[in-house]
């Protein structure tokens, strides 16, 4: 089943609200290594280089705790968002590869290698916010925040798994 078949089941539901949420990035307790922003920064301050695919290429992001806030957010407005789906993010989080990089070389110095070789996974879109913005939702995590937060937290932590990707 695909998110959009289930969001479809869910919306006839009583009381339930869909968020797609943007890409997250920052620090938690069980963070997820493989998100664009906090992998670039990982690799920024453990590696020293970052080689970027499609550079140009866009996303959207979202603080962890801005995450956090869009779920209570949700349920002080349930009576407004219900049967609805929202993209849950802000318009100001829309980001190129490069970017990203970019604001993270002002705070760290590293080497960015932006290559010719085509990204395999090639992810390229900006998403629309306006729908849970008008009705009070802005993240207030900038990029940059979640960027000093993680160089400060890379300076120490080392990500383990039983897997390394190559």
């Amino acid at each position: 089943m695909t998110k959009l078949e289930a969001e479809k089941i869910l919306r006839d539901k009583e009381n339930v609200i869909n968020l797609r949420f943007a890409t997250i990035f920052g620090f938690s307790p069980k963070m997820r290594m493989d998100l664009m922003v906090n992998d670039f920064v990982y690799k920024a301050v453990k590696e020293g280089v970052l080689v970027l695919f499609d550079s140009f290429a866009k996303r959207t992001f979202m603080h962890v705790k801005d995450a956090a806030d869009c779920y209570l957010f949700a349920m002080d407005n349930s009576d407004k968002m219900r049967g609805e789906t929202y993209n849950a993010g802000g318009n100001h989080l829309n980001f190129s590869k490069l970017e990203i990089a970019q604001m993270i070389q002002k705070h760290h110095k590293f080497n960015i290698i932006d290559s010719d070789i085509k990204d395999k996974d090639l992810r390229h879109f900006e998403v629309n916010y306006d729908k849970i913005e008008k009705l009070g939702f802005c993240p207030q995590k900038s990029i940059e925040y979640g960027i000093e937060e993680m160089i400060k937290i890379f300076s120490f932590y080392e990500y383990y798994s039983h897997y390394r990707t190559i």
